[in-house]
Order: structure tokens, then sequence, then C-alpha cells
């Protein structure tokens, strides 16, 4: 270990006397590690990590075609009452939004409206309180809502008696019956602060057209045992009961049965893919030119490593040496690199196009 030590130092000795060399050498990784890095992290996020939910191999979207579109609000609710094949179903919506009062100042919070079984799909429970009931979930029932950690703690203080305290959400009250985890992450990459069952609304002229496809978005978790052709099965049959349930609707169009993985990150994985192939690149040119360096230096000491050889310093002391030198440029261009990928990955998740899945799950860490 003594001798490590002593190595590194030399090391460093060396790059100070060569300060030109060290600084060409060491940017050059850094610019090669922190576009990899950057990417990488992106890549490890989007396809490499599993959804954030408890067996996430068990869950499925569920639409109307092959496009991944939202549904009718009626053909989910007979989904929901006449499928085999899920343990829960569960249905949301995107971009709601509420108008909160009597909070001071009037404030438009993000929010999106919920099934009872969205949540026991996900896996997720609330980390105060409880989820949203059967008996929360249709037209005339007692408005409840479910807040996030964030909204808990900002807009309402933390307060420790929040549960079944009142919320004026557009101009209506809602009794609030949980707060969810601090860690929970919704579908869609949306930010969701508050949640309302859906089924408030069910009675909506939008709702109550099943032919139009307004907004809602329906996902399941499969039972145990059961695969996702037996459940595309399943809804081909339903599928089939409703074409003839109502015949002045067209269900041409069958209720698909999707991965939800694939649906969040599936249209990704290619120009994923070649763009960690394109910085794959740039790093392998970037120790190639650095390598050049070190020989090119190592070519200009000949003489030293010739007298020091003749002075009987064995071959393999000298080549433990170049190494430690060689690792001392890696480690700094590593830490420079790490910090240029930080800087890098801001820009690029700031400039990143809209709806790319999975946007605040992207962070560099320990395995990447």
């Amino acid at each position: 270990m003594g001798t490590l030590f002593q190595d590194v130092r030399y090391g460093f000795r060396m790059l100070r006397k060569n300060p030109g060399f060290a600084l060409v050498a060491v940017l050059t990784l850094a610019l090669g590690i922190g576009a990899n890095s950057a990417i990488v992290t992106i890549v490890n996020a989007e396809l490499l990590q599993p959804l954030p939910y408890p067996e996430p191999d068990r869950l499925v979207y569920l639409n109307e075609g092959n496009a991944l579109s939202s549904i009718g609000y009626p053909n989910y609710v007979d989904w929901a009452a006449q499928n085999h094949a899920f343990e829960n179903i569960g249905s949301t919506t995107k971009g709601a939004s509420f108008v909160l009062t009597g909070h001071g100042d009037a404030t438009l919070v993000p929010g999106t409206y919920i099934a009872n079984g969205f949540l026991p799909a996900l896996g997720v429970k609330p980390q105060m309180g409880r989820g949203i009931l059967p008996s929360d979930d249709k037209p005339g029932a007692t408005p409840v809502a479910l807040i996030s950690y964030k909204f808990w703690q900002q807009q309402l203080g933390g307060d420790a008696n929040v549960l079944n305290s009142n919320l004026q959400l557009d101009d209506h009250n809602y009794a609030v019956v949980g707060v969810m985890p601090a860690d929970f992450k919704f579908l869609f990459d949306q930010q969701p602060e508050v949640f309302v069952p859906i089924g408030l609304t069910a009675n909506s002229i939008e709702n109550q057209d099943r032919a139009k496809h307004n907004g809602v978005y329906a996902i399941a978790r499969l039972k145990p045992g059961i695969t996702m052709q037996q459940a595309q099965s399943d809804m081909d049959l339903i599928s089939a009961r409703l074409a003839k349930a109502y015949p002045n609707i067209d269900y041409e169009k069958q209720a698909t049965v999707h991965s939800l993985y694939e649906v969040t990150v599936g249209g990704m994985r290619s120009w994923l893919m070649l763009l960690l192939a394109a910085v794959g690149l740039v790093l392998l040119i970037a120790c190639a030119n650095v390598a050049n360096l070190v020989l090119v230096r190592v070519e200009g000491r000949r003489q030293e490593l010739a007298i020091r050889s003749a002075l009987g310093a064995r071959w393999s002391r000298i080549a433990s040496e170049l190494l430690v030198e060689s690792l001392v440029l890696g480690l700094l261009g590593s830490l420079i690199g790490l910090g240029l990928a930080y800087g890098g990955l801001r820009i690029l998740l700031s400039a990143a196009p809209k709806g790319l899945p999975r946007l605040n799950e992207i962070g560099i860490d320990g395995s990447v």
C-alpha cells in the first residue's frame, strides 16, 4: 500500500512537470466521459430501470385499437366489470388542473382524475390515510381527494391533521382522505398534486359518450400466472359482447393489451441506443487520442527510463509507475467528466422533447 501511495505521488509530480500534456489528456478524457455519463444516465432511467412499481412486469396498458390513444369511459367501466384476467384495473386522465381557493390567493393546481382501482393496479398505497374506495368513485358520492406529499408540505404546511380537512377545488369542497408517498411517480411524466375520483364525472356528456376518446387512459395488473396473450383473449370476448350490445358504435377496433413498460419507453429505444452508440464512439476516440499522447510522452522519456533500468530499477517497477500515472489521468478525467455530465444532463433535459417519458426518474447515481 505504501508503494502505491508513493507511485500516486510520483504520478502527480510528473503531471505537474508537464502541465500542457496533463491538461490536454484530462480534458480529452473528461469530454468523452462526461458525454457518456450524461447519455448513459438517460438510457439507464429510460430503458434499463424497471417501472417504479411493485412487480412491474404484470402491469399492462389497455386501449382501443393499436394506436396508444385514450378510451371511452363507459368502455372502461365495462372492462372493469367483465374481465377475468386482471387483479386490479384502473383509469386516469392527463393534464387536469383545479383552481384551489381558501388557502391564500387562488392557485391553479395540477391534478388528475383516477378510478378506485388505479392505485391498487400500480401497487401503491397512500403514505397517510386511505385511497379512493368504490363508494367514492361514482356520481353523487361525497367528494374526496388524495394529495401529493409535496402539496401537503408546501400548500398545507405539513399539517398533521390534514386527513378529513377540506379543500376547495373549482368551487367544490373535497375531503382529504390520503397523502401520497413522497417518492410516488405518476404515469405519463406528470406531477399531479391532487387526485380526484373519476367516477364523480361519470354523468358528464364527455364521459357518457362510449365512442369518444375523451382523455381517459386505462392500466391493469395481471393476475398471477395470467399472460398478456390470455388477457388479450379475455378482452377480445368483452369487445365482442360490447359490439353486440351497442351495434350503432364502431367496434372494429377492439380492446388491446400492451406492456406498460413498452408503452412508456418503447418508442424511445431506437434513438436512445443510437445516441448511446454515438457517444460510445466519442469515448473510444478520446481514449485512443490519450493513448497516443501517453505513448509519445513515454517515447520522450526513453533515456530517463533506460538510465533508471541501468541503475537497477526493475521493468515491472517502472511499468507499475507508468500504469499509476495513467490511472491518475483517468481519475482526474472521470471527476471532471462527472461534473460535465451533471451540467450537460441539465441542458439535455431542458431541451428534451415534450412527452419524453420518465423524465422525473433521470439522475446520475452509483450505477451510472
